[in-house]
């Protein structure tokens, strides 16, 4: 089998799609970051591999795949297990019409080059650029939120007991969501939910592993916590526990010390633009710290 290389940018929803499949699915790949803020993926050597000059770009099977959802959905033909489309016709068409809503209607609007040519052209502030994120946030959310809350389809996840490619889309949304401050309660997550369930923050280096004397969340006084989720919560949260349940074995030939980074670095490993594939969790099928 060639060996699987996935160029990304660790903060771009497309990209953390594409990351969480390859989670579930167990799929061990090099990660290979391509950097946005320096429009590294306009460069030459990028657009020789993805003329599109978007991110992700897989190379697997002596091929490149483009686009995240193409890309899943290739992930889901050739590495069938475990499914992230149910087996019956219209359940996977419930599937991709959930996922599609997040994909094909909200991302379009709000990825990177729409933002910097409201600015560029239009001159919109910070202020503008967030209002116009979360109006494309609302048009689709509040559908989906309904969906969600009355088709019997909906069961753990958003289709059934398990995450399909509509949990992983909704999840990157999610994560998106909380970077331009959208207030996901009329959805109606609080934003302390949707901040707990997600075990790690986007972030220029991987996670460190867990450490019982780091990182210590503040648990809420009895009472005090949230009393309600929504139901897109429920999906993401449900989604979330099980992309980061999974066996802890290491990829052969890997260790702990060799796999993490040093302390001598502060703990972290500096991202790597256009050089050699970098080594983390998440990068090795079978962690159980998360993408």
């Amino acid at each position: 089998m060639s060996q699987v290389v996935l160029h990304n940018f660790f903060r771009s929803s497309t990209s953390i799609r594409v990351r969480t499949a390859l989670h579930l699915k167990g799929i061990a790949y090099e990660y290979r970051a391509v950097s946005l803020r320096k429009a590294e993926h306009h460069g030459e050597p990028y657009l020789r591999l993805n003329p599109e000059g978007l991110v992700p770009a897989l190379e697997m099977d002596g091929r490149v795949l483009s686009q995240s959802m193409a890309i899943m959905e290739y992930l889901e033909e050739v590495r069938p297990q475990p499914p992230l489309l149910p087996p019956d016709p219209a359940g996977r068409a419930r599937v991709r019409a959930l996922a599609y809503a997040v994909a094909c209607d909200i991302h379009p609007l709000n990825n990177l080059r729409v933002l910097n040519a409201l600015r560029a052209d239009f001159g919109a502030d910070q202020a503008a650029i967030a209002a116009w994120f979360g109006k494309w946030v609302a048009a689709s959310f509040g559908p989906l939120e309904q969906r969600l809350a009355r088709e019997p389809e909906t069961g753990r996840f958003c289709h059934g007991d398990a995450p399909t490619l509509a949990d992983i889309c909704l999840s990157a949304q999610v994560l998106n969501n909380t970077r331009f401050a959208v207030d996901m309660a009329p959805y109606p997550p609080s934003a302390a939910s949707t901040s707990a369930a997600w075990p790690w923050r986007p972030s220029r280096n991987p996670p460190r592993p867990p450490s019982p004397t780091r990182n210590r969340r503040r648990q809420p006084a009895a009472g005090t916590g949230p009393t309600a989720e929504g139901v897109c919560a429920q999906r993401i949260t449900a989604c979330r526990a099980t992309t980061c349940s999974s066996s802890s074995k290491p990829r052969p030939g890997a260790s702990a010390a060799s796999t993490w980074p040093s302390r001598n670095t502060g703990g972290r490993a500096p991202e790597r633009s256009g050089g050699g594939p970098r080594k983390g969790p998440g990068m090795t099928a079978g962690r159980k710290w998360p993408i």
